[in-house]
């Protein structure tokens, strides 16, 4: 599709809003009843649209320019490849909350993976392997990292203590239902996910981070002094430190930062145009009022 049907895309758009908040209707009920006076629906609309109506109209010429930039690379996504990004995808902690209190399903992740996966690719489609194995040695902090359960203590003492009771990851996981102070991990059994080094670094002392990264997967580290106050025990389930095992979280890192630039661009080539009608400003309100 040519640069003229991009424009026609936007514009259509900006028709459907425009149709949407202007267009007079037949009826046009209340919506609110205060104090003898009513709210009627064209009001409520037109306040949105005002508010709100051209960042909505904008995200959606963006979605749509985003779809038609895929169509037309052919790129998508394999089941094979899914599979593999949503059991990358939920092993990260805010994705373990979201799921343990039922604000992200698997099929909502898998659908909205399914459309983010493809847009990442087609961002870095002129960025050869090489150049991505050098962002990660570039900036290996921030990938290595390992999968981690914790308890929290209030002191070293409790902490020696409890490391002597606990017999392997069951019952690691067990004793952070009964005692870790993290409200936040303490009810999925002590559950971090995956946590870098850098974001280790930024808690704990780097020579015990060091001690703890060098640790055998499956066991239990010694006490750590956390730099917030508090103790911590921790159980190593799993360590990622290479490329090959990290390079999906490469690959969204650095299309997240070419985002920007990359949408920029989409939306330039398309020659978008608002035509909403600018909302008055709060001194074109005033005067009227007065």
């Amino acid at each position: 599709m040519n640069r003229s049907s991009l424009t026609i895309i936007g514009l259509s758009l900006v028709a459907l809003v425009e149709a949407y908040f202007l267009i007079s209707r037949p009826a046009d009920p209340p919506v609110a009843t205060f104090a003898g006076q009513e709210l009627r629906q064209s009001q409520l609309d037109e306040r949105l649209r005002q508010l709100y109506g051209e960042r909505i109209l904008q995200e959606l010429i963006t979605e749509r320019l985003i779809d038609k930039s895929i169509a037309q690379a052919k790129v998508g996504v394999t089941p094979e490849e899914l599979d593999s990004w949503v059991a990358d995808y939920k092993l990260r902690p805010d994705a373990q909350e979201l799921i343990v209190n039922h604000q992200l399903d698997e099929s909502k992740l898998r659908e909205n993976l399914s459309r983010s996966v493809p847009l990442y690719k087609l961002i870095l489609a002129q960025v050869p392997e090489s150049e991505r194995k050098r962002y990660f040695e570039e900036h290996r902090a921030q990938f290595q990292e390992m999968e981690l359960l914790g308890i929290l203590l209030g002191s070293e003492a409790e902490a020696k203590n409890l490391a002597q009771r606990i017999k392997g990851e069951d019952s690691f996981a067990a004793m952070a239902l009964v005692h870790s102070l993290d409200i936040q991990t303490r009810d999925i059994g002590g559950r971090l996910g995956r946590v870098t080094l850098a974001e280790l670094q930024e808690s704990f002392d780097p020579l015990s981070v060091q001690e703890l990264m060098a640790q055998k997967v499956g066991s239990m580290s010694p006490p750590l002094a956390s730099n917030s106050g508090g103790w911590y025990l921790f159980w190593i389930k799993s360590r990622s430190t290479e490329y090959a095992d990290l390079r999906l979280r490469v690959i969204e890192r650095m299309a997240s930062e070419r985002l920007p630039q990359f949408l920029e661009s989409l939306r330039q080539r398309a020659e978008v145009k608002i035509l909403l009608p600018q909302a008055p400003s709060l001194n074109q309100t005033e005067e009227k009022k007065s």
